[in-house]
């Protein structure tokens, strides 16, 4: 072949080769779809929910059969961080917020495909790390991507707190707040009651938070968030999701 036919046949493979990444704009496309494949390093839209004024008396057992939860929308889908990132957590969970004049309530579903006998706990001192279950929810407050105030349970009901509302999240924050779980037929569900006394945010009466929640589901060693951030990715407060309609009466 002359030196001509190679160099007409490499340039038409270049030509080639463009127009292929010019259509898939450098993403993997499902073949069927068109749509491009999702990967797990794609920043997404920090997920929303909305918190309602709670209608009747909130017994904090654990247990979310009060008509308030049933009417709050949950927050829901949470992401694996791992083992498989991005992918969507094999385990359900759901949350509610609820609130009065007194103090932020949030309600908290932790489905297990196998039930109580999936949940795993352990019972320890207060803010001890275990291999446990656990869900951890974070706040920021101010809604300025910079603070962090934790609240943490795990199935037997050993809390975790870290505070309050600066960058540092620190561990020796105690505050007073209260927390029950159940563990029944579905898994394990919590009832946090946090009073606003304890808390740092402006005093607008009506507010927006970052939220951050976090699953650690032991049996399988998968942890699963509600706003997702990839492993080799900047996250913290600017990726939380956001708790709208929190109103403050003081």
């Amino acid at each position: 072949m002359s030196r001509f036919a190679v160099a007409c046949a490499a340039l038409a493979a270049i030509a080639v080769s463009s127009t292929a990444l010019a259509q898939t704009d450098g993403n993997e496309r499902h073949p069927s779809s068109g749509k491009a494949a999702p990967h797990p390093g794609a920043v997404r839209p920090s997920p929303s929910l909305t918190a309602i004024q709670r209608s009747d008396p909130i017994k904090l057992d654990g247990h979310l059969d009060e008509a308030s939860w049933k009417a709050a929308i949950p927050g829901t889908n949470f992401t694996q961080q791992r083992p498989t990132e991005g992918a969507p957590a094999t385990q359900q969970t759901e949350i509610r917020v609820l609130f009065d004049n007194e103090a932020l309530y949030v309600g908290a579903r932790m489905f297990d495909t196998q039930g109580a006998k999936g949940v795993r706990s352990e019972l320890v001192r207060r803010d001890q790390e275990t291999a446990a279950d656990q869900l951890d929810l974070i706040f920021d407050t101010y809604h300025d991507h910079v603070g962090r105030t934790s609240f943490g349970v795990n199935p037997r009901g050993v809390k975790k707190d870290g505070g309050v509302a600066t960058s540092y999240n620190d561990p020796a924050w105690d505050a007073v707040w209260e927390v029950a779980t159940a563990v029944d037929s579905l898994g394990w569900s919590a009832e946090f009651r946090i009073p606003f006394s304890q808390l740092r945010f402006t005093r607008e009466p009506e507010q927006v938070w970052g939220l951050q929640v976090w699953r650690t589901e032991s049996r399988l060693n998968e942890i699963s968030m509600w706003s997702f951030w990839g492993l080799t990715e900047s996250g913290g407060p600017p990726r939380f999701g956001h708790v709208e309609g929190i109103q403050i009466h003081k």
